[in-house]
């Protein structure tokens, strides 16, 4: 075995600060007294360690010049008594060498003199003769002393170690050499993939199973956050206004202005909805459920607002749905549309039934008493019929009205949606059952057609209220309630200040709500995924690592001066500048298109973000340590980017396309488009060494460039999870937040 000794002289190398390499220099050899340690760097010639064997030489060698000083490595092949003889010798022999310097010195340093003195008579006699010849001479020219600075001289070369031997193109540093061993931890890979694979089948099935019982609750809950309009409106007598929204009444002067809002929870209720009414009293008719009940069965309440108490009515009230809801101005009868059962109701004050009778309704029918009549929209046609309402002859039909508008004929408007009656005309809106295209329309009191009413403000079909003189219109999709005088003359918009705030409101919410609940499933879904990936590839693994386990590697020590070194592709850092060139390029191309076919910012960054990957993976290949590949007889040695080596032969070899790998050690021997070593030599030298070993599979090569950190690897991890933040951000930008 080899043996060598670790010499030192002081020389700190360039760009290091010379404390801080003295402070680890001490710290490395345990130097406490500072006058020792001045010493070391006093110039001389020191040995600091001796008889080390290759490895720990190397290691001693990088740390040295890894703190910033420069060491040489000794071979040694003496005894112990020639060593000893030998070191007499060197120090008699430094000490005649210094003694013969001084003396060169101070020869020199007479030479010298004896030329600076000859020097001044030859420049004194040179100034004679010039001046001799400038009283002479009528013209002088002026040339340039060409002088080489110390920049132009040929530098000295430095050796690769102390050694005479010449060292090779594509040789690596053989003293900061690694090799691979087949410890403990690398046996036992194959059982530790198999407890991973079920672990992550465990995690991402619990993940999934989550996910899927949470979507229908998720969906319940956005649905019931939406308010975007009144979603019914009531006005009494005196001119008071009620707005339900969400589970709040609205309360309004006759002027329209906000006067106080009331919660649902604070009636005893839940899930209000419409139809909602003023009774002759006052009081308010409205559809909700009990706050204490779980069932949520919704029937008919009677409140008073004044003291924010609600009780229900009645007992004897057959109806399951309350379609439409009248009450009479004088003695408070009720008057029902129930459309699942197919009834028109007839109820007193205090919701005693007194008359029912069977009638076919349409699917929203709606119900007016007008001039001692009740009226309903007809199912079969754009009609109104005519009904009495006493008790002895509840639901008789005395006539049908058929409307027939010319603008209504040519827009096929073949149904009553909602009809209302104030002063001396009536309101009427018509639609298509086939594309829910409506209109309203404006008749007399004899239901002459007499003009269609503008609009434009709201989109779909809405109800019809009387507000004093005024008739309204809303729609529960829209926050603005339409206003039209008594003759159909259109007024502004009329906007609540306290259901915008609600609306507003529930927007905040729905967006938060919204924002947790995506975040929550993104993340379920992610810890899915990855559970199921962590799970394949730890499958993968254990199979790779089960099928072909691993072998230590051989020392170097006794081959190292017959392995022949692969040189390395000169081209290779420049094609790999052109690729990220050309990457770079390709980027601003994509961005430049984009942009001109105006897509959004967030998608514009998100194929910014794409394209950063590959080019980063090519600086990372770039800027990676060079491997190294070298053959002797018939071993191949492998040196990868982490100055792990490995050397095999035949079956212990593996390959597959540009990679060759022995056990955990993997190198890349290049492409046409990524150069890393020279393709002559290979084709030539190592490629018949190569085939001689086993073809792997995609998967093998995937785990052992995952295992070994490999920068291609890195490369194409770089350039995926660039490429999935750019697919996140698309996506979540097209979720309704």
């Amino acid at each position: 075995m080899n043996k060598f000794n670790l010499t030192f002289w002081g020389e700190i190398l360039p760009g290091k600060d010379p404390q801080q390499v003295k402070l680890h220099f001490a710290k490395l050899f345990g130097i406490d007294d500072p006058e020792r340690l001045d010493h070391f760097f006093s110039g001389e010639t020191i040995t600091l360690r001796r008889n080390l064997d290759r490895k720990v030489a190397g290691e001693y060698f990088h740390k040295l010049h890894k703190l910033g000083v420069t060491a040489e490595l000794v071979k040694v092949e003496l005894d112990s008594l020639n060593r000893r003889t030998q070191e007499q010798k060197k120090k008699a022999d430094e000490q005649a060498r210094t003694q013969q310097q001084q003396q060169q010195q101070q020869q020199r340093l007479q030479d010298q003199k004896e030329v600076e003195e000859r020097e001044r008579e030859l420049e004194e006699k040179a100034i004679e003769r010039g001046a001799k010849a400038l009283s002479g001479a009528a013209n002088l020219k002026t040339t340039e002393a060409k002088v080489k600075s110390k920049l132009e001289l040929p530098r000295k070369s430095t050796a690769y170690h102390s050694g005479t031997g010449k060292h090779q193109a594509g040789e690596p540093n053989l003293y900061q050499l690694k090799a691979f061993r087949n410890r403990a931890q690398v046996r036992g890979r194959p059982a530790i993939a198999r407890e991973k694979t079920r672990k992550g089948l465990f995690v991402g099935a619990a993940a999934l199973a989550i996910l899927l019982l949470l979507l229908g609750r998720f969906a319940s809950l956005t649905a019931q956050t939406i308010v975007s309009g009144p979603a019914g409106v009531a006005a009494s007598k005196q001119g008071e206004l009620l707005i339900i929204a969400g589970d709040y009444l609205l309360i309004h002067d006759r002027a329209g202005v906000a006067s106080n809002s009331i919660a649902a929870d604070k009636l005893g209720l839940k899930n209000l909805s419409a139809p909602v009414s003023y009774t002759p009293s006052g009081k308010v008719l409205l559809q909700a459920s009990s706050k204490n009940e779980t069932d949520n069965k919704v029937i008919l309440w009677l409140c008073d607002l004044t003291q924010e108490s609600c009780a229900s009515v009645g007992t004897e009230n057959p109806a399951t749905t309350l379609n439409s809801l009248r009450v009479h101005d004088l003695n408070g009868d009720l008057f029902i549309a129930d459309g699942s059962a197919g009834k028109l109701l007839k109820l007193s004050a205090n919701g005693a039934l007194k008359s029912a009778v069977d009638r076919a309704l349409p699917d929203k029918p709606v119900l007016r008493l007008d001039s001692g009549l009740l009226f309903i929209n007809s199912k079969q046609g754009p009609a109104i019929s005519v009904l009495r309402y006493e008790d002895e002859a509840f639901g008789q039909q005395l006539d049908e009205i058929l409307l027939l508008p010319p603008p209504a004929l040519e827009r096929e408007h073949t149904r009553v949606w909602d009809f209302a009656s104030n002063g001396n005309h009536w309101w009427v809106t018509l639609f298509n059952p086939g594309n829910g295209d409506s209109a309203l329309y404006l008749f007399d009191r004899d239901w002459n057609y007499v003009r269609q009413l503008s609009r434009d403000e709201m989109n779909l079909a809405g109800q019809l209220v009387n507000w004093g003189r005024k008739v309204l219109l809303f729609n529960q999709q829209q926050s603005g309630v339409l206003r039209y005088g008594a003759a159909g003359a259109e007024e502004a918009i009329f906007h609540s200040a306290l259901l915008e705030d609600i609306i507003n409101e529930r927007a905040r919410k729905k967006q938060l709500t919204a924002l947790a609940w995506y975040s929550f499933i993104v993340l379920l879904l992610t810890i899915a995924i990855g559970g199921f990936a962590y799970a394949y590839f730890y499958s993968v693994r254990a199979l790779v690592y089960k099928s072909r386990p691993a072998r230590g590697a051989d020392p170097l020590d006794d081959i190292a001066d017959q392995i022949h070194w692969v040189q390395a592709a000169s081209t290779r850092s420049g094609q790999l500048r052109h690729a990220s060139i050309a990457c770079v390029i390709l980027a601003l191309a994509v961005l430049i298109t984009l942009m001109g076919l105006g897509v959004s910012a967030v998608q514009l960054m998100a194929a910014m973000i794409a394209l950063i990957g590959p080019f980063a993976g090519l600086q990372l290949i770039l800027r990676s340590e060079p491997e190294h590949l070298g053959l002797s007889n018939e071993q191949l040695v492998l040196v990868d980017h982490r100055q792990l080596y490995h050397l095999a032969s035949g079956p212990r070899i593996h390959y597959w396309g540009p990679f060759v790998i022995i056990d955990d050690v993997v190198i890349f021997t290049g492409t046409v488009l990524l150069p890393t070593l020279d393709r002559s030599q290979l084709d030539s030298l190592v490629r018949p060494l190569i085939q001689a070993g086993i073809r792997v599979d995609r998967k093998t090569v995937m785990i052992k460039l995952i295992e070994s950190h490999h920068p291609v690897a890195r490369a194409i991890q770089v350039a995926a999870l660039s490429l999935l933040a750019g697919m996140i951000l698309v996506v979540l930008e097209q979720l309704p937040w």
